[in-house]
C-alpha cells in the first residue's frame, strides 16, 4: 500500500475511533446473516484448502482430493456446498468436472500465508495463518 493510502487509512481510523457510540452503526441484519453464513461456509478445513487450491487455477474433484489426501467424494460433498455458496464453479469436459473459484465473493477471502509461531516469550504481532479480506499490497 502507497503512502498516501496509509496515511488516508489512518486518518478514516481515527476518525471512526472519535465518533460517539450513538453514531456508530451496525450492518443490516441480511448483511449480518450473510456473513455469518460465509462464516459458517469457510469454518472447514477442507473447504479452506480447496479454496486455497482453486486460487491460481482450476483443478478437477480428482486433483483436489488428491492434493488433499481426501477421498473424492469427500471432496465432491465440500464442493457442492461451496458451489451452493457462490465461492465456487464447476464445468464438465467428457467425464471429468473441474472447479474454479468466483471471483467476486471467493477472493474476498484469502488463507493468509502461514508463519512459524513465535518462541515462547517472543511477541506473536498477528502473524498466524488465518482469513484476511483481500487487499492491495503495493
Amino acid at each position: 500500500m502507497n503512502h498516501a493510502k496509509k496515511a488516508a487509512n489512518a486518518a478514516a481510523e481515527a476518525a471512526n475511533a472519535a465518533k460517539p457510540l450513538a453514531e456508530v452503526s451496525l450492518p443490516s441484519d441480511a448483511d449480518l446473516d450473510g456473513a455469518a453464513e460465509l462464516a459458517r461456509l469457510v469454518a472447514d478445513r477442507t473447504r479452506l484448502g480447496i479454496l486455497a487450491l482453486l486460487a491460481p487455477r482450476e483443478l478437477s474433484v480428482g486433483e483436489i482430493a488428491q492434493k488433499l489426501n481426501r477421498p473424492v467424494a469427500s471432496v465432491s460433498q465440500h464442493l457442492a456446498k461451496l458451489r451452493i455458496g457462490r465461492l465456487v464453479s464447476s464445468r464438465r469436459a467428457g467425464t471429468t468436472i473441474y472447479s474454479l473459484t468466483l471471483a467476486e465473493r471467493a477472493r474476498a477471502l484469502r488463507p493468509a500465508p502461514h508463519h512459524e509461531a513465535p518462541p515462547p516469550g517472543a511477541e506473536d504481532h498477528g502473524r498466524r495463518a488465518s482469513l484476511l479480506p483481500v487487499t492491495d499490497r503495493s
